[in-house]
């Protein structure tokens, strides 16, 4: 249908008419409005439009997504801007698919933030980074905003990050090496591994070009002096007279900030060596087996030539969970500092641009269990979270450090997108308002 009527530009529309009857498949029907709408009458214009009316309000969902598809070439009509809100909530996601290829097929940018919010759920998330790509360049400025925005979730970055690296210009390719530069933690491996997926031309090679070695090194430096603040953690916490549940839940978290710290600096040794190399000192490394580890220890002995390079093969010829030796070889760059349980965990929290949302969760549970005190500064920083159980555990140390000031700052966490800290929230404005 669509062949002729672009070959005959001079077909009559009321040819079409006989497609909108209700009985033809929503396919024919909906293209069939859709031409008539682009060259019809007033009267056959209208009478197409309530035909698309009647299927994107229709309760069968092939009815709705054909009425969604049919919609791109009738831009100018009032039905795009009168539906897209009510069908983004529509209960069927492939609806809600179709709706998000319209938006990036019509360049809707009014609508782009909901292609956002479609790579957060599963059943969206294909079909808004499809979208996404469509856009190209036309979504740099959004994909580079939402990357940098604090307030978003690690997922909701990566998804962008990821997104990023498949549109792959100039200007998101140079945001992404940006932001690696300036991130951390969870952030800086979730790009690292974005960057080592994409074509080396556009990706390691890039990078290597704009940081050089100096700058990958430098960065790998940077994981080492985190990773002895880790293992001096790791030494305080080993102190039996604070033994709890939540002390180790605390270290548990360490030993995950360890291994982190591990797969950051391989992902940053593919930047410089061969990756089947690297691939396969990880894989023997990880394996139980001691000749195995020995294998991997070799690999790594021939094929780096970092400064750091003997402190990485004696770490891991010790074993990555023995404190006490990892403690002693790291020393070779940051000298150990004994502090007391609480002091440690009050430079753990300063420490919190570094590490997980989880760990520095458990640092508020430790410091509720144990009654230490923490800086204000840090408090109301943290209270303000992007992650959510962060932000609960929080508002529970403050319950029990100073129910006055937790009561003064509740109203300012009225409505928390979270329904759990909500919930928190209220609870908490109940009892402590008990209390006087």
């Amino acid at each position: 249908m669509r062949y002729l009527w672009l070959c005959e530009p001079n077909l009559d529309a009321k040819t079409l008419k006989p497609y909108l009857n209700e009985r033809v498949d929503p396919l024919v029907r909906g293209t069939a409005a859709n031409l008539i709408i682009q060259r019809g009458s007033t009267m056959e214009k209208r009478e197409a439009t309530y035909t698309l009316e009647e299927m994107l309000n229709s309760h069968k969902e092939r009815e709705r997504v054909v009425g969604v598809e049919s919609l791109p070439d009738a831009l100018h009509s009032t039905l795009v801007h009168t539906y897209i809100p009510e069908l983004l909530q529509d209960d069927s996601a492939k609806v809600r698919c179709a709706l998000l290829g319209l938006i990036a097929d019509k360049r809707l940018d009014e609508y782009y933030g909901s292609l956002i919010k479609g790579l957060q759920f599963s059943s969206t998330r294909e079909a808004a980074k499809t979208a996404l790509v469509a856009l190209g360049n036309d979504a740099a400025e959004l994909l580079i905003n939402v990357s940098e925005d604090p307030r978003q979730s690690e997922f909701t970055r990566q998804q962008v990050w990821s997104v990023m690296a498949e549109i792959a210009t100039p200007e998101l390719v140079e945001a992404l090496i940006q932001r690696l530069m300036s991130s951390w933690g969870i952030d800086r491996r979730n790009l690292l591994r974005v960057i080592s997926k994409m074509p080396p031309e556009q990706g390691i090679e890039a990078v290597l070009e704009r940081l050089g070695r100096s700058g990958i090194e430098t960065l790998i430096d940077q994981e080492l002096l985190f990773l002895g603040q880790m293992y001096m953690a790791a030494k305080d916490f080993a102190n039996p007279q604070i033994d709890s549940e939540e002390v180790n839940l605390l270290r548990a978290a360490l030993d995950g900030a360890k291994q982190d710290v591990f797969e950051r600096c391989f992902l940053l040794m593919k930047l410089l060596y061969p990756l089947s190399a690297i691939q396969a000192a990880i894989l023997n490394l990880n394996s139980e087996s001691q000749s195995s580890i020995a294998l991997g220890l070799e690999i790594l002995d021939n094929t780096l030539d970092l400064p750091q390079k003997r402190l990485f093969l004696e770490l891991f010829d010790t074993g990555t969970k023995a404190d006490l030796l990892g403690l002693r070889s790291v020393e070779q760059i940051l000298p150990y500092e004994v502090m007391a349980p609480g002091d440690r965990l009050r430079h753990l929290i300063q420490l919190r641009h570094f590490i997980s949302p989880w760990f520095l969760a458990c640092c508020f549970h430790l410091a509720k269990a144990q009654h230490w005190s923490l800086g204000q500064d840090a408090v109301l920083v943290c209270l303000r979270h992007p992650n959510s159980f962060v932000r609960e555990a929080v508002l529970a140390y403050l319950k029990e450090a100073s129910p006055r000031i937790c009561l003064e700052l509740l109203p300012t966490l009225t409505n928390d997108p979270n329904p759990i800290v909500n919930a928190q929230v209220e609870q908490l404005r109940l009892e402590l308002s008990a209390l006087g």
